[in-house]
């Protein structure tokens, strides 16, 4: 069963609230910032070589009009999906605090669900 990514910023929150850390309650330090977006990064650069590789597979592939109509359709949500992610990446660069923590909770299973959806799309491909 899927999940909004609303229902896991809630999560997240409520979680956050309920730790009852105070370390929830202050920025980030500077270090885990850094090594998550670097993380980030990576799994950014990831995503794009996939991307790469799929438009190049499907191009190549000669696929029939009904394949070629579904991956075309499947790389514009991919390619819609990977902008909203960026636009968390911009947002959580902003962000402070519990805010912080609860946009790594989304983040994270944003870039997870993304990657699958990559490998998902691999095997739409027939051939």
């Amino acid at each position: 069963m899927k999940c909004s990514r609303g229902v896991y910023l809630l999560v997240g929150i409520f979680w956050m609230m309920g730790a009852g850390c105070e370390s929830f309650e202050s920025n980030p330090p500077e270090e885990t910032r850094t090594e998550y977006s670097m993380f980030v990064k990576d799994k950014m650069d990831k995503l794009r070589y996939a991307h790469v590789r799929l438009i190049m597979q499907v191009q190549q592939e000669g696929l029939d009009t009904k394949h070629q109509t579904i991956l075309n359709e499947t790389l514009d949500d991919l390619t819609q999906r990977r902008e909203a992610v960026k636009r968390q990446i911009e947002t959580m660069k902003m962000a402070k605090g519990s805010d912080w923590f609860a946009i790594q909770f989304v983040m994270n299973h944003d870039l997870e669900e993304l990657a699958q959806s990559y490998d998902q799309a691999f095997v739409q491909i027939p051939g």
